[in-house]
Parts: structure tokens; sequence; C-alpha cells
């Protein structure tokens, strides 16, 4: 999980903020593997695009999600409504 946060810090450019990594969940699985394997295999199942372009096109999406956001909160905090 670690190397896919820094591949999403290093594509939003933010690899200045440090992570905080607590360890404190109860119930946390401590060692994930992650292998599309089993799909592969029993579902004939393929990404339809690499990982890191779904993580650009995941950050553009949250990016313009929230920036409709912002402005929608400013437009009623200005007039009011």
């Amino acid at each position: 999980m670690l190397e896919l946060v820094e591949r999403i810090q290093d594509l939003m450019d933010c690899r200045h903020i440090p992570l905080d990594i607590r360890n404190t969940a109860v119930g946390e699985i401590h060692s994930q593997y992650l292998d599309a394997s089993k799909a592969r295999e029993r579902l004939h199942w393929t990404p339809r695009r690499p990982l890191e372009d779904g993580l650009r096109a995941t950050i553009a999406w949250y990016r313009a999600f929230l920036d409709e956001q912002d402005r929608l909160w400013k437009d009623r905090n200005l007039t009011g409504a």
C-alpha cells in the first residue's frame, strides 16, 4: 500500500507532505499483497488501462469534483442562500 500511496503522491506532486502511518487500526491486515491473477484466471478479466493512467484519471476526477464543491460552497455563502 505504501508504494501505491507514493505513486499517488508523485502524480499529485505532493511528496513533500509526510505520510501519517499509525498502525493502530483494530483488526488491520498487516501484510497485503495485491494480485489480480485469480480474477484473470477465473473471470478472464483484464484491466482496461494501466494503473498509472487510472490513477491520473481518478485524481483529475476528484480535483474537478472538489473544485466544483468549493465553487458551490462559495456561491452559497456569498449569496446568503
